[in-house]
């Protein structure tokens, strides 16, 4: 969600790319193969008031199923998730 140049991506974005007050409810974030996705779900640095319900990753291909690169996770509220290999911060995604 949103865009951040230092993100997992690493690609420069635009100043008004940010994805704030989102929602994920109920699905599934999931490579077929290696090499083909590198993460499930990613909120990048500065995207807050997000979330995330209910989201499966059952793939060991990824590098992070379910990604916050906000400090302490910001203001978004990650929680019931099923099948999960990695995510980080383990801290505040449950």
């Amino acid at each position: 969600m949103g865009c951040s140049s230092s993100g997992p991506g690493g690609v420069a974005c635009k100043a008004n790319a940010v994805g704030k007050s989102n929602s994920i409810f109920n699905g599934r974030a999931q490579a077929s193969s290696p090499g083909s996705q590198s993460y499930g779900i990613v909120i990048d640095i500065g995207n807050d008031s997000n979330r995330i319900t209910n989201v499966s990753s059952p793939s060991s291909y990824e590098k992070l199923d379910l990604d916050d690169e906000n400090p302490a996770c910001a203001h978004n509220a990650w929680f019931g998730h099923g099948l999960i290999f990695s995510p980080s911060p383990i801290d505040c995604i449950h």
